[in-house]
C-alpha cells in the first residue's frame, strides 16, 4: 500500500468582504511540517497519517446572522469537479447548493471526512457549543480555526487515514463572506 497520497486543491473560492482583515490562507498541517495553500489548482503531496487544516475566518454569529463557515467538498473523481466560474451563483455548484451541507457528530465535529461529490463539511465556531472545528486562537474580530483529520467516509465505509486506498483527493473550499451567494470576481 502506497504510504502517500495527493491532495490537489481545485477551488479556492473566496467572496469578497469589503474590509477583510485576514489573508486568504489555508494551512495543511502534518507532522509539525505546515503547507501553506494561497492559490487554486496548488497539489499537495501527504503522507497517509492524520493531519490538520488550519485557517482564519470570522467567528461565525447566529443572533447578528453573521453566517461565515468554510465550507469544504471533498471529492475523489476529477470527472466529478464542476466548472466554476466567476458571478456564479453558489446554489448551481451541486455540492454547495442549499441543503448539502453534512451533518456533524453529536459533540459538533466531524469524526471523518466525507468524500463525495453532492456535499460538502460546513466549518464554522461560535463558542464552545456551537462548533464544527477547533478554536485555536483570535486576534480581533478574526479567529484561527482547525480541521483534525484523521479518518475519511468512502463509498459508505469509514477508515482510519492510513488504509484509504485513494491515491487522489480533490478539495474544493469556499467561504462567502459577502453573503451575497455568487462567486465574486477578484
Amino acid at each position: 500500500m502506497t504510504k502517500n497520497f495527493f491532495i490537489f486543491i481545485v477551488l479556492f473560492l473566496y467572496c469578497k468582504a469589503n474590509a477583510q482583515q485576514f489573508l486568504n490562507k489555508i494551512n495543511f498541517v502534518q507532522e509539525d511540517v505546515q503547507h501553506s495553500i494561497t492559490t487554486e489548482n496548488t497539489s499537495l503531496a501527504l503522507k497517509k497519517l492524520p493531519f490538520s487544516v488550519m485557517f482564519e475566518n470570522t467567528f461565525y454569529n447566529t443572533k447578528k446572522e453573521l453566517l461565515n463557515a468554510l465550507q469544504v467538498a471533498v471529492i475523489d473523481n476529477v470527472n466529478d469537479l464542476q466548472n466554476i466560474e466567476e458571478e456564479m451563483p453558489i446554489h448551481l455548484i451541486p455540492y454547495f447548493e442549499n441543503g448539502s451541507g453534512f451533518s456533524a457528530d453529536e459533540n459538533g465535529l466531524y469524526s471523518s471526512v466525507i468524500v463525495n461529490s453532492y456535499g460538502h463539511h460546513y466549518l464554522l465556531y461560535e463558542n464552545e457549543n456551537n462548533k464544527s472545528i477547533e478554536f485555536v486562537s483570535k486576534k480581533g474580530t478574526i479567529g484561527t480555526f482547525k480541521w483534525n483529520v484523521n479518518r475519511f467516509y468512502i463509498n459508505e465505509k469509514d477508515y482510519p487515514i492510513e488504509r484509504i486506498q485513494n491515491q487522489t483527493l480533490y478539495f474544493v473550499f469556499l467561504t462567502d463572506f459577502n453573503s451575497n451567494n455568487i462567486i465574486d470576481t477578484d
